[in-house]
């Protein structure tokens, strides 16, 4: 049987902002190599972080402007 790993929480946007991106970042970073979803497309590493981060951050997401080209990328 495979064994299951567990996903982060949602991102918290309340509270001490920066603390809470730096530990659910590294929840998501470590998430994302156990999975080996770090090794997926751009488009699914994208879809992933913001599935995982929840939807207020979904909705942060929706009020930024991104180049097409940057749209579903996961790196600068």
């Amino acid at each position: 049987m495979a064994e299951q790993i567990p996903a982060p929480k949602p991102l918290k946007l309340d509270g001490n902002a920066a603390e809470n991106w730096r530990r659910w970042k590294k929840a998501f970073e470590l998430y994302m190599t156990a999975t080996e979803k770090d090794k997926k497309s751009q488009k699914i590493q994208c879809a992933t972080f913001l599935t995982l981060a929840g939807e207020a951050a979904i909705t942060v997401y929706e009020t930024l402007t991104f180049e097409d080209t940057e749209k579903d990328k996961i790196e600068p």
